[in-house]
């Protein structure tokens, strides 16, 4: 096994420039649960892996399976939006049109990538069908995704495609229909192409095609963009039920970050979430996937020549204060992403190699990495909460004015009133600490329970919890400590030198004494 101090890094925190992604890739259950055609919606947080799925997937097309990729800079969204469907709700006014653009992608793989095409007899006639259209209608039989709506093209109606031109009322030459009339005949186009896919592509064949990169255009507030994600949604689930009841294996696969999936709301979204959706996370419950495995794939990648290598074979064995193992000390401080995890153990690497060590990483490595880490974990929410909030730096400024690494809402609302004149928004303290809970800043310690393991409720750790505006006590997320320069709290007994307090604070006591120190 090489040196600790030989070795570069454990990998980039940026899936598309991670070098180590597919050779040290872990088979995260969500990934298999598509790969097995079983779900079609991936949701997590930014980070938590999504693209890595989509990666892998796309590195896995074989003969057998073969995969189409589509991200942001692929969408033509300009063009998307004239597609714009009248008449029906405004969640299902793009569903047609993505539609459209999904079968496109289907038949792009059938007529350029599949060798058993058409794969028999019986599938000729809708496979001649299918490629008529395309070549028709684009010119070419692998046309860009990014021109599948130009205007410049027109649709081909000839041959078999079987659209009645009067029944759309359309004064127009019989084998073409300029694409600004598309939304009149969008669903007869994508009835009869979507048969044509169906029929002719091989049963023995799995055909995914994969959405990336929706979020990178979304703006909170935006309702246009909102309803294109829903209408997607709605696109997906249609077509890989009609491929199901065609005992075909075709699938449409949607990466989507959880916030913004929790926001939307449409007819058929708890349908998609029961019964389509797999969420990604990491270290959540004891049966849950480990980011422990994820970096041991990594560790043997660029230590070992791929043998296996354990967390133990890389970290001492040696206890953190209050005998708190290292791993669980550095997962305290990640939102439990995989990026979160490689940067901080990158991080060590480095503090290693200052202090000139050997053999494995130490306590002294972990700590000394903590601030560098601590301010990569800040400017990871900077990337996010501009959009959502302008006044972040301010709500940052609070939490700082406050102090502490855990605090109560008194001490937080006196804090507030320190700042809340620069506010560009007028919203209430609690709504502030709503807000900072939102993106994992902070957690509230549950009321009404004992002190026996964590009570406290952290957003990254259930994408489900809400906000509790009773809570009387909260904590700074770990990560965040060292750039926020906060110091432990002082319990409210010794502060105020008196003998009892309520029970929640007798909690927080509790709780404090067996955390480790942020020494």
């Amino acid at each position: 096994m090489r040196e600790l101090a030989q070795i570069e890094n454990f990998g980039g925190t940026d899936a598309d420039d991670d070098p180590l992604l597919l050779v040290a890739f872990e088979d995260h259950r969500s990934y298999i649960a598509v790969h097995d055609l079983r779900r079609y919606v991936v949701l997590g947080r930014k980070g938590s892996g999504k693209t890595a799925i989509f990666r892998k997937l796309l590195n896995t097309d074989t003969g057998n399976v073969l995969v189409e990729g589509h991200v942001f800079s692929d969408y033509p969204w300009h063009h998307h939006a004239m597609q714009r469907s009248t008449g029906v709700p405004d969640e299902l006014c793009y569903v047609s049109s993505w539609e459209y653009l999904i079968n496109v992608s289907f038949a792009k793989i059938l007529l350029n990538r599949d060798e058993s095409y058409p794969y028999a007899e019986e599938a000729w006639d809708s496979a001649a069908l299918l490629e008529r259209f395309i070549v028709d209608t684009y010119g070419v039989r692998d046309p860009l995704i990014s021109n599948v709506f130009t205007p410049s093209h027109g649709i081909s109606v000839s041959g078999k495609l079987g659209i009645d031109l009067k029944l759309a009322s359309l004064e127009v030459a019989a084998e073409r229909v300029p694409f600004d009339h598309l939304p009149t005949i969008v669903q007869e186009v994508n009835r009869n192409l979507l048969n044509a896919i169906l029929t002719s592509a091989n049963p023995d064949i799995k055909y995914i095609v994969c959405f990336d990169e929706l979020d990178l255009g979304f703006t909170p507030g935006d309702a246009d963009y909102a309803h294109r994600l829903m209408g997607l949604l709605v696109a997906a689930k249609r077509f890989n039920s009609d491929a199901r009841k065609m005992k075909r294996s075709l699938l449409v696969v949607v990466f989507l970050r959880t916030d913004i999936f929790n926001i939307l709301r449409f007819e058929d979204r708890n349908k998609i979430l029961e019964g389509g959706a797999t969420t990604i996370s990491w270290d959540t419950t004891p049966a849950s996937d480990k980011l422990s495995s994820l970096m041991e794939k990594r560790f043997a990648s660029v230590l070992a020549a791929g043998r296996n290598v354990a967390w133990d074979d890389v970290f001492e064995d040696q206890d953190m204060t209050s005998r708190q193992r290292k791993y669980s000390h550095m997962l305290d401080r990640t939102f439990l992403r995989p990026r979160d995890m490689i940067k901080f153990c990158n991080e060590v690497l480095v503090a290693y190699k200052v202090r000139g060590g050997s053999g494995k990483f130490s306590n002294a490595d972990i700590i000394s990495a903590r601030r560098p880490y601590s301010l990569y974990l800040y400017r990871e929410l900077e990337d996010e909460l501009p959009k959502h909030y302008p006044d972040y730096a301010i709500y940052f400024d609070i939490v700082k004015e406050v102090g502490v690494t855990q605090f109560s809402k008194n001490a937080f609302s006196l804090a507030y009133d320190q700042h809340k004149g620069r506010l560009s928004e007028e919203v209430p303290a609690d709504a502030v600490l709503a807000r900072l809970f939102e993106f994992s800043i902070i957690g509230y310690l549950k009321s009404g329970g004992g002190a026996v393991g964590s009570l406290y409720v952290w957003k990254h750790k259930d994408s489900d919890a809400v906000f509790d505006d009773r809570a009387l006590w909260y904590r700074v997320h770990y990560g965040l400590v060292e750039y926020l320069e906060l110091r432990r709290r002082q319990r409210r007994r010794e502060r105020l030198g008196v003998e009892e307090c309520t029970d929640v604070e007798a909690a927080v006591d509790e709780l404090e004494a067996d955390e480790v120190p942020d020494n």
